[in-house]
Formats: structure tokens, sequence, C-alpha cells
């Protein structure tokens, strides 16, 4: 089991590669990750920094009860508060919920048919992404039992006319099914701008790629990409604290 500092850090830097890939929504999204026992509660985004502001030490630790468990000079989204602890206090499973409304997945959210096997990254949602009607801002308390009941077992929502929510079991788990979500989106709405007939896989094909996502390997799901993306951010880091600039701009998922 990862320590509390470790997680803090994961989702300080989850924050940085939410922001670098254009998923961040300035300060209106929101990621949270479940410390180590249930009496600690979890972290969540501060209400009001930039994504590629926030340290581990911005960090707020709430409970289900919305109640603060550390002192800090920030204040939480309300919103934010009630996706998150919907979700933990019925999923045992999440220890990260991430929130993100980017322009590719509010758009995907607002189509009848959502999100479509159009390509491989796509193929790993496919039965296996749930939908939230829209209930306007997700701020009424008793948003959080329609919330939870929506998702069921599964680790990625679209929320219609909103955006998304993805869960996972650690920090790198989330923010990897939050990646090619965001990638399947932007194919898909690509693929759709070509105003041309659409080529999806049968469906017994699509099934199939689902459950060869399904096993995660030698390692735990998100840790390969996850030690890449660390070592891109040191790179960084190294290059800004030498007074350079960044080895390479900002980037979105193409």
């Amino acid at each position: 089991m990862m320590n509390d500092e470790q997680i803090a850090n994961d989702l300080a830097q989850c924050h940085r590669l939410i922001d670098y890939f254009g998923m961040s929504d300035t300060i209106y999204a929101h990621a949270s990750a479940r410390l180590s026992n249930e009496e600690k509660g979890f972290l969540m985004t501060p209400f009001g920094l930039l994504f590629d502001e926030i340290s581990a030490d911005d960090l707020l630790n709430m409970d289900s009860n919305g109640r603060m468990l550390r002192a800090s000079s920030n204040l939480p989204n309300a919103a934010g508060f009630v996706i998150h602890s919907a979700i933990y206090s019925q999923r045992k499973d999440v220890a990260c919920v991430i929130h993100s409304h980017s322009v590719a997945s509010v758009a995907v959210s607002a189509l009848a048919d959502g999100l479509l096997p159009l390509s491989q990254p796509a193929m790993e949602f496919y039965g296996r992404i749930s939908y939230h009607d829209y209930e306007g801002l997700a701020v009424d308390m008793k948003e959080r039992e329609t919330l939870s009941r929506d998702l069921g077992k599964n680790h990625a929502m679209i929320l219609r006319n909103h955006g998304v929510i993805v869960t996972g079991a650690t920090v790198p788990a989330a923010f990897e099914c939050l990646y090619y979500l965001e990638q399947a989106c932007r194919i898909q709405l690509q693929a759709m701008a070509c105003n041309t007939s659409l080529k999806m896989p049968p469906p017994e094909i699509c099934e199939r790629s689902a459950k060869q996502y399904e096993i995660t390997g030698m390692l735990p799901k998100g840790t390969r990409l996850w030690q890449a993306m660390s070592r891109m951010l040191q790179r960084q880091d190294a290059v800004r604290q030498s007074g350079g600039s960044p080895v390479m701009p900002k980037a979105t998922i193409e």
C-alpha cells in the first residue's frame, strides 16, 4: 500500500499532467485521491488554483461529510465535493477520481450515441462506460445518489452535456483512463468532421478488444505510462531550474 505522502505527490503530478494535455479547463476541473485509511478522508483539488501550480501542500484534505481535516487557506469546489464524495462512499475499490470537461469530452457527451467504437483507444470503454443525464450544476447533495448509481461498477462515465468522470485503483490508473478516454473523444470528433460514413468493427471484435484491455500484465494499470510521464516532468523541471525553456511546448493529444 502506498503511503500518504506518495499519494499526495502522485495527485499533484496528476494535476500537472492533466494541464499539460489540455484537459484542465482552467480552475474548474478537479481530481482527488483516497488516503490510506477511511479516517484520513481524501485529498482534492483546491478551488481557484490552476492545475500547473498545484503542489502536494495545496491539496485539500476532506472527509465524506465535507469537513476539512487539515487547515487550509484554500476552499473546495462545491461541485467537486459532491462528485468525489459520492463515488468514494459507494466504491471501495476506487482510490482516485478525476472529473474533466475538456472541449472534446463535452462535445461527445452531447452526442445522442455518446462514445463510439471508432478507434483502438475507444475499445477499452466498449460496453464499459456509464452515462449520467445532466441535472444542472453538480452542487446538490441529492445528485450524489444518482451519480454513484449511474457509474455502477464501471471506471468511466460520461456526464451528458457536461464532461467525464474516470476512476482508478491508483492515481496513475485513473490518469491513464482519462488520457485514453480523452484521446478516444478527440479521434471521434475528427472522424465525424470528415462528413463521411464511419467504419466501426463488428461488436464481437469490439468486445474482444475490451477484454484484452482488462488484462493488466505484469505491472498495475497505469504504471508504465506514469513512469514515462514522471520522467518527462523531471526533464522539464531540470530545464526550468537551469534557466532555460521547457524541452517541449505544452501539447494536446492528437
